[in-house]
């Protein structure tokens, strides 16, 4: 009976041992296919990260050219209107200053018009018998009252001097004007005008 038991036993033991020899080279196995597994997920997501970092790299490279690219032509576009606006500019002025130009021009031509026209008129007045030495008087008051504006302490023989000291200035020209058979001497029309020291009068007429 005892043989019995022991070989029962040592079976069982046998039986255990196997079992157990079993469930190790299974474990082992099982690290075994879990440690290749870890493995190659590691190195997948390795070469995940290098591969995002170089897309990302050159997607940052690709934002920088691009970017210096915009701003290039940014500068391009400014420098352009510049320039364009700069010409307009000039344009505008150079036809602001020629249009000036051109009315100062009329300007100018309509008062020398004016002017001969108030002359012309003031001579077919005064010429009139009776009434042109109350034109010619008239005339002269206005002149004096123009005059006095401008220098408000000169007196009629002032305004006489400077009166004579411009006329002696201009007499040639007035001369020049008229026809040979009517013109007088320089001298005759001279000695009809208020006589003064010159320099007086040039500081009344400035």
């Amino acid at each position: 009976m005892w043989l019995l038991r022991l070989v029962r036993r040592t079976g069982f033991l046998i039986a255990v041992c196997a079992s157990l020899l079993v469930s190790t080279v299974s474990l082992g196995l099982w690290a075994a296919l879990l440690t290749t597994q870890v493995a190659t997920l590691t190195a997948g997501a390795a070469a995940t990260a290098i591969a995002n970092r170089k897309a990302l790299t050159t997607a940052a490279a690709t934002a920088k050219r691009k970017s210096a690219a915009l701003v290039a032509r940014h500068k391009r576009t400014m420098r352009t209107v510049a320039k364009r606006n700069r010409k307009r500019l000039a344009t505008a002025i150079a036809r602001t200053r020629a249009k000036m130009a051109v009315e100062r021009k009329k300007a100018v031509a309509k008062a020398v018009v004016r002017t001969k026209a108030k002359g012309r008129l003031r001579r077919a007045v005064v010429a009139v018998p009776l009434l042109g030495l109350a034109a010619a008087a008239a005339f002269e008051h206005s002149d004096f009252k123009v005059w006095q504006a401008d220098n408000p302490e000169g007196d009629l023989a002032a305004y006489g001097c400077d009166v004579a000291t411009n006329s002696a200035i201009v007499i040639d020209d007035v001369l020049q004007e008229l026809p040979e058979s009517v013109r007088p001497s320089r001298n005759l029309v001279l000695a009809q005008l208020p006589t003064c020291e010159k320099p007086q009068a040039v500081a009344l007429s400035e």
